[in-house]
């Protein structure tokens, strides 16, 4: 067997390791190769039992014990009960998706008429400023909430607060 070594090394210059693993991996990568397939052949030729043609279930007993334990067939592991699975965590829907309670329309409304600021009016919710914003145009639409022309920070006008009430009784006449 060195002496096949030593030949795969002088044959294939690829091969050449001082390390024995190295040369032993290397012989057998090489074996498919041009100018190691005379001697693998060769030595694969010398080294293969005859039983190896026969599936396992035919041989005898001496023979499968002749034979490498990776030609075996191989018995089932035993069944194993499946692990547990974790439990399942139930989908709780972000704060911003959930629809406004009564209470907190009634504190929005109140803190964007006193001219608080969006972020301002979500702090004190607890929601997004996007959900507070929202919340506002679709108030705004509806003529629940007036447009504020003097900006934020004042409070509304006549004017404003007479849009509001006519918007809100052209509402309840629906």
């Amino acid at each position: 067997m060195l002496r096949l070594f030593r030949a795969a090394g002088n044959a294939c210059p690829f091969a050449r390791k001082t390390n024995v693993f190295n040369v032993y991996a290397a012989f057998w990568s090489v074996s498919q190769t041009s100018p190691c397939r005379a001697l693998t052949s060769q030595s694969a030729v010398s080294q293969q039992p005859s039983s190896t043609q026969l599936s396992p279930t035919q041989l005898s007993p001496t023979q499968l014990s002749r034979l490498p334990s990776q030609s075996l067939p191989s018995q089932p592991p035993p069944s194993r009960p499946p692990p547990p699975q974790a439990p399942l965590v139930k989908y709780i829907p972000q704060r911003r998706w959930q629809r406004w309670s009564a209470e907190e329309s009634d504190t929005f409304s109140k803190l964007y008429k006193s001219g608080k600021a969006d972020h301002e009016i979500a702090a004190r919710l607890k929601r997004s400023w996007s959900s507070v914003r929202n919340r506002a145009n679709k108030l705004r639409n509806r003529g629940d909430i007036a447009y504020r022309s003097s900006g934020p920070g004042t409070p509304f006008t006549p004017e404003e607060d007479a849009r509001l009430l006519s918007a809100r009784q052209q509402k309840l006449k629906w």
